[in-house]
């Protein structure tokens, strides 16, 4: 969008601009005979030098954006282009360089026009300095601070990682749907527990075992909704029960649980991973190993 301040007119006197104008070609010639009686003279040439007046403005201040904003649609703001202060040399030393600054970075909404609304520009983040032997790759801090409280997204060669802002972990993604091209690969995350465990939706994907307990350690699954899914293994030689809600009911194959049912296993490294079908209160073994008792 184009911003102009108040103008100031300014009134110019400009040197007279010289023209020759023929009067015989413009306008007609009365013969000074006529009127006196005199000789006729061969008429002269007029010379005309007007005084032209020109107004021109100039403006106090101003600030004109990337984008135009025409009368049927607004203009795109331009992109930003943004790089941090680079790091500076440290005395002493060949193998060391301070840190670059940091860039916070708020963008301008975009323009609007009479009929359409510009867009934003882009953003292009890049680590400060081009030597050194090792250089951070750059890390987008989402929120208002750059502590693990915040998540972040990380430059890592072609890739994009999902990390906490001051970059000590990964953080979590959630998302309803996804779609990938190409294979999709990652780690279950693994929780172990000695005592009783009633499993939360937010378990979801989680991989239990149950290390280092003395006795029976019992599961209970969350109330049912499609999709969820967990995995139950026998780390210890001891009974590991998976125990589903009210009206819920597990099969592996084609044995199914009753009601409130349950499914055990002892024998070490014995594995169920089972999920809810899209059969109300139906979960479903997709994978066992080892030997596991429905009931």
């Amino acid at each position: 969008m184009l911003t102009l301040p108040p103008l100031t007119p300014v009134l110019l006197l400009l040197p007279a601009v010289a023209f020759e104008a023929v009067m015989s070609t413009s306008l007609p010639v009365v013969p000074l005979d006529a009127c006196t009686g005199a000789v006729p003279r061969t008429p002269r040439a007029a010379v005309v030098r007007p005084l032209m007046l020109v107004a021109v403005a100039t403006p106090r201040f101003g600030v004109v954006s990337a984008g135009l904003v025409a009368s049927t649609a607004a203009g795109a703001s331009g992109n930003v282009t943004v790089g941090s202060g680079a790091g500076g040399t440290a005395s002493g030393t060949t193998s060391n360089g301070g840190n670059s600054g940091s860039v916070t970075i708020s963008t301008g909404a975009a323009g609007t026009g009479t009929s359409a609304n510009g867009t934003v520009g882009n953003i292009i983040l890049a680590p400060g300095g081009t030597t050194g032997a090792t250089l951070t790759p750059t890390l987008l801090a989402l929120g208002s601070g750059t502590t693990n409280a915040f998540p972040g997204l990380k430059r890592n060669g072609t890739a994009v990682n999902f990390r906490l802002a001051d970059n000590s972990a990964d953080a979590p993604i959630t998302a309803s749907t996804g779609t990938f091209s190409g294979a999709l690969t990652g780690y279950e995350a693994t929780t172990t527990k000695t005592s009783n465990y009633n499993v939360a939706v937010a378990d979801v994907a989680q991989h239990f075992d149950n290390t280092g307990a003395s006795g029976e350690v019992d599961f209970t699954l969350p109330a049912y909704a499609a999709g969820l899914r967990y995995c139950f293994t026998v780390t210890a030689a001891q009974t590991l029960k998976v125990i589903a809600p009210a009206s819920n009911k597990i099969a592996i194959g084609t044995t199914n649980s009753a009601a409130a049912g349950n499914i055990t296993a002892s024998a070490t490294y014995s594995t169920a991973c089972i999920y809810a079908t899209a059969v109300s209160n139906q979960w479903v073994a997709e994978s066992t190993t080892g030997s596991w008792t429905v009931n």
